[in-house]
Formats: structure tokens, C-alpha cells, sequence
């Protein structure tokens, strides 16, 4: 995996280099969602819901372009009642985890440049970091806090994966302050991220004891199946 990763990463510079600089630059914004596969589903339970940005540019002479993707994935929480603690005498509290990853890949996409309808191939190379926060609160349906009492747990891992997708020019022709020729499109697509293991929570293992948070790890692979849409703008 982690060879992998490094001869994505050398092959979008090595392109970058020898193509010269990009001339046209391209966004996307798109809602994403992250379906666990394999391992990672057992050890994650729940699939996330988010939102990633990704700017670059056309490389001269090729049907490629190159850019960086910032993305965000919410796979939600995990609530754990205890009856047991010093702090709410016979009360109850909740433990409340929530999980999370933010994501940063190299994008290279490979695809035609011009007509209404374009398909494109990805490939991607990066990191992935997943967290998840605990915090204890003692009114459930008011989320009032007790004390300090959090766990707050996270790892790194490589991720690299490919996928395809379709643009639908909606738009073409003068746009902005200087009128400049812009082009925007409704983006469909979806991506398989191989992730390289990394530890988080094992399900189940969190427990509450007198204001304390007490959880185990495991070890799994980080896979995944985000589908997404969006719209991008290129001028």
C-alpha cells in the first residue's frame, strides 16, 4: 500500500513537471458519501455523509488534469448508557462518540475536454486521518455536559484508490468581472479508496465507570466506496 501511494504521488509530479504548468484551472464541490467495505465495515458500522473541494488544472496538450481534494466524511455516533458514577449519584449518563475522517488526496483525471457530455477516469493518492470524541453528558435531552471527563482518539493512513464518473455541461459562455469563458458542469462519479491499516474503537468496547471513559482498539484496513455529486467550474 504505502509503495503504492509513493509511485502515485512521483507519477502526478513527474507529469506535472514535464507537461509545464496548467492554464486552465477547475473546481469541484461535491456531497459525498463513505460506504465502509470489508474489515472496516465490521469495525465501523455506519456509513458517512459529507463534502469535499477539489482545485487544479488542465495540463497543456493532454486530456489530464491535476489537483488536490480536501474531503470530510461524518460516519456519526455511538451512545453508551451507564448507571454507575459518583458524579450523577443513581442517574444516568451517556457517552456520546462521534466519528469522523478528514481526507487529502492528489487527483489526476483523465478525460476529455470539451463536449456537453465528458466521462473521466480518477486516480488518487493521499492520507486519510479518522477520529472519533467521546464526552460524557448527564441530561440526555439536553446534552448538558458532566466535567471534563472525553476520550478523544485518532490515527493516520495512507489511502490511494480510482474510480469514474460523468460531467453534464449546464453552462457555457462569459462569467465574472472579465467576462472570462467558464464553463459549469453537474458531476456524477464514484471512487474505491484502499486505506493501509490503522487502529480505532472496537465496537461495543466503550464503557462509563465514575466518569470515566474506558474503550479497546483494533487494527483494520480502511476501505472504502464514496460515491458523489456535485458541480464544477472551469475557466
Amino acid at each position: 500500500m504505502r509503495n503504492l501511494t509513493c509511485s502515485l504521488l512521483m507519477m502526478f509530479a513527474g507529469v506535472g513537471i514535464a507537461s509545464g504548468q496548467a492554464v486552465q484551472s477547475r473546481a469541484d464541490v461535491h456531497l459525498a458519501a463513505g460506504i465502509p467495505v470489508g474489515a472496516f465495515a465490521d469495525a465501523i458500522d455506519e456509513e458517512g455523509i459529507g463534502a469535499a473541494f477539489l482545485f487544479g488544472g488542465r495540463v497543456p496538450g493532454l486530456p489530464l488534469a491535476l489537483g488536490t481534494e480536501i474531503g470530510y466524511l461524518d460516519f456519526g455516533s455511538d451512545d453508551v448508557l451507564a448507571v454507575q458514577s459518583v458524579l450523577v449519584p443513581a442517574g444516568l449518563l451517556e457517552a456520546k462518540t462521534r466519528r469522523h475522517t478528514l481526507m487529502v488526496h492528489l487527483v489526476g483525471r483523465l478525460g476529455p475536454q470539451t463536449g456537453v457530455v465528458r466521462p473521466y477516469l480518477d486516480v488518487l493518492a493521499g492520507v486519510r486521518r479518522f477520529a472519533s470524541n467521546t464526552r460524557i453528558v448527564r441530561d440526555i435531552v439536553f446534552d448538558e455536559r458532566v466535567g471534563t471527563a472525553t476520550a478523544d482518539f485518532s490515527d493516520l493512513t495512507l489511502s490511494a484508490g480510482a474510480g469514474a464518473g460523468i460531467d453534464f455541461q449546464v453552462f457555457s459562455g462569459p462569467m465574472g468581472w472579465d467576462e472570462r469563458q467558464a464553463r459549469i458542469s453537474l458531476s456524477l462519479g464514484a471512487r474505491y479508496l484502499f486505506g493501509s491499516a490503522m487502529r480505532t474503537l472496537e465496537p461495543g468496547s466503550l464503557r462509563i465507570r465514575d466518569g470515566v471513559v474506558d474503550y479497546a482498539t483494533l487494527r483494520t484496513r480502511t476501505d472504502v466506496f464514496v460515491p458523489h455529486l456535485g458541480f464544477r467550474v472551469s475557466l
